[in-house]
């Protein structure tokens, strides 16, 4: 039925009318004749993992990756060795095999089955969680291979065809259109640019190739917003091809880097009524510590208009920018600092194969009861502090001991151990200096605090607190 609308819509109702049956027929035998094809080069892929069970009922999650093989699970926490299944597909007549991370990841043992029922044994040949994607590699030769398409020509409203193993049903294959391209921010990855359709894909389908009409593989399936919905996201096939070269050459993917953490002005709405603008632009949220961007001028708050002279409008449009760099060339920012324009070039380095871990949480014991007067807090110089509580590099700063309970520093996430480094764009480089400017801040504008945790370097906007 879904065809014949369709067909009804593009032919207009005279057309249809005379050629509809034979149209209808022509799209019939071409989507089998995709299917037919697509699946010879299609693997089952069955994996022993051990894994922690939940707690509670696993309820629906937001954007649920297929990483679940079964239903919700009941009782306490449980280690358990289970047989799961996703999907793959063929690069090469050599045995290289495409898949998702999450589909292999922590597996002791991994085999593979193809359309024609042979079953070979498979080894990670490379893996990359910032994207999903992984590279199999089994002993074989002459093996059937996919086609592949250009995402980059893709067009919203396109056929899409999903072949692979949904709740362990081979070969299943679903249709369905193109519904939008370059979806991201959905969390799951931390390199997103997806392929939204709703051609029916569920979990065991991951790593299974989404195609088009002409039977070329035009992204990866890899995750649905929710089970029992239509909304389902593919890694575009341009992006999982150029990782799974390296992953292949190189048995990793090496990336540049220059340590920056971006977002748009809208997620801090103080800072954006403070800094003035729409809410569209780029803001530098944190520079990480040890990162080439943490000895170079760039600051948190800069407003990024362009990078590498291409107009940004999101942190993802700066991501592809940098990611265009070689390791080791530089990276050209265009930024607004208090409505100044400043050009900032920082030399890239390989990106970290691990992320810095997450600060501490603040101490409760170090949160005074009592609120004093100025920004909430109390300081000392770095000097006066026992080095082992540092855990720093800072050259200059002072050094936050303590913080009031529900006073300006605290409600902004101050808390013990950060190392205040500016105050409203003047550096701090001692007690005195940091009570002189404390003074002369503006609580109900806000003041601009920089400051280093552990290294990060980030900022907060301090501001009165309201009254209730």
């Amino acid at each position: 039925m879904a065809c014949v609308v369709i067909c009804f819509l593009l032919l207009g109702v005279s057309a249809f009318a005379a050629d509809g049956p034979n149209l209808v027929k022509q799209l019939n035998d071409q989507l089998a004749n995709v299917a037919e094809r697509v699946s010879a080069a299609v693997v089952v892929i069955s994996v022993d993992k051990s894994v922690w069970g939940a707690g509670e009922e696993a309820g629906e999650l937001p954007f649920e990756p297929y990483r679940d093989y079964g239903g919700p699970r009941r009782g306490g926490p449980r280690k358990r060795s289970p047989e799961g299944q996703g999907s793959g597909f063929i690069l090469r007549k050599d045995g290289y095999i495409l898949t998702n991370n999450h589909v292999v990841d922590g597996a002791t043992k991994i085999e593979v089955r193809l359309k024609d029922g042979r079953i070979f044994p498979a080894k990670l040949q490379g893996v990359d969680d910032k994207t999903d994607l992984a590279v199999l590699k089994v002993d074989a030769t002459n093996l059937p291979t996919a086609t592949l398409g250009n995402s980059d020509s893709v067009r919203v409203g396109e056929f899409a065809i999903a072949v692979g193993t949904p709740y362990s049903l081979d070969y299943s294959v679903t249709v369905g259109v193109i519904s939008q391209k370059h979806r991201s921010g959905l969390g799951v990855a931390s390199y997103e640019d997806f392929i939204q359709t709703d051609a029916k894909i569920n979990p065991g389908n991951s790593g299974g190739p989404l195609v088009n009409i002409d039977g070329e593989v035009i992204g990866v399936n890899t995750l649905i917003r929710g089970l029992r919905t239509d909304i389902g996201f593919a890694i575009p096939i341009n992006m999982a091809m150029d990782i799974a070269g390296k992953l292949i050459s190189q048995g990793k993917v090496v990336r540049p880097w220059v340590g920056v953490g971006f977002k748009h002005l809208s997620a801090d709405k103080e800072l954006q009524a403070y800094l003035g603008g729409t809410g569209n632009e780029v803001v530098v949220d944190m520079l990480h510590p040890n990162a080439p961007a943490i000895a170079s001028p760039l600051r948190p708050t800069d407003v990024i208009v362009a990078v590498n002279g291409v107009k940004v409008r999101s942190p993802k449009d700066v991501q592809n920018e940098v990611m265009k760099r070689k390791i080791g060339e530089e990276v050209a920012f265009h930024v607004l600092r208090d409505g100044k324009p400043v050009d900032i070039a920082i030399k890239t380095k390989e990106l970290p194969t691990e992320s810095p871990k997450p600060p501490p949480p603040p101490a409760d014991k170090l949160r005074r009861e009592k609120p004093d007067q100025g920004l909430g807090l109390t300081v000392q110089a770095l000097n006066k502090v026992p080095v082992e509580q540092l855990d720093l590099e800072e050259a200059q700063g002072v050094f936050v001991s303590g913080t009031d309970l529900g006073g300006p520093a605290d409600l902004a996430g101050l808390q013990h151990g950060d190392v205040i480094t500016e105050i409203d764009r003047q550096p701090v480089a001692s007690v005195e200096q940091y009570t002189e400017l404390v003074k002369k801040a503006d609580l109900n504008r806000g003041v601009l605090v920089f400051f280093s945790r552990q290294g990060t370097l980030s900022y907060a906007l301090i501001r009165k607190p309201r009254e209730n």
